[in-house]
C-alpha cells in the first residue's frame, strides 16, 4: 500500500538568545515535534493492528544540542543534535511489564 503526502508551509524562527523574534517556533522544535507525532501515530496504528486497545500514547522528545556548532562560535562542536531522545507513555486496557531498551542511534524508550 502506498500513500502520499503533501507539505504544508511552516514558519520557523529563531528563539531570542540566537538573533531572531522568539514568537514562534524554531526548526528544532518543528524537528522534534514532528518525529513526537511520527512515533506517536505509528505506535496507535501497530497496537491497533495487532488489536491492542490503547487508553493513552504519549510522546515526550528531547534533543541534546550544543548552539556553539550551529552558530559557529566553535568548530570542534557538530552542528544539529547530537542525541534525540524518546520517551513513550502508553497506558492499555491490558497492562504490560515496564521495559526499558536503549538503541545503538541513542533513542530510549519505555512502555507501561
Amino acid at each position: 500500500m502506498l500513500g502520499r503526502h503533501r507539505t504544508r508551509h511552516h514558519q520557523a524562527e529563531a528563539h531570542k538568545g540566537v538573533g531572531g523574534a522568539g514568537a514562534g517556533a524554531c526548526s528544532g522544535d518543528l524537528l522534534l515535534g514532528a518525529l513526537a507525532a511520527c512515533a506517536q501515530i505509528t505506535c496507535q496504528m501497530v497496537a491497533t493492528a495487532m488489536g491492542i486497545p490503547t487508553e493513552r500514547i504519549e510522546v515526550t522528545v528531547e534533543g541534546d544540542l550544543d548552539l556553539r556548532g550551529i552558530l559557529g562560535i566553535s568548530k570542534d562542536v557538530p552542528v544539529g543534535f547530537e542525541r534525540i531522545h524518546l520517551h513513550f507513555d502508553i497506558a492499555a486496557a491490558k497492562e504490560t511489564p515496564r521495559r526499558s531498551t536503549r538503541t545503538q542511534a541513542g533513542l530510549t524508550t519505555s512502555a507501561r
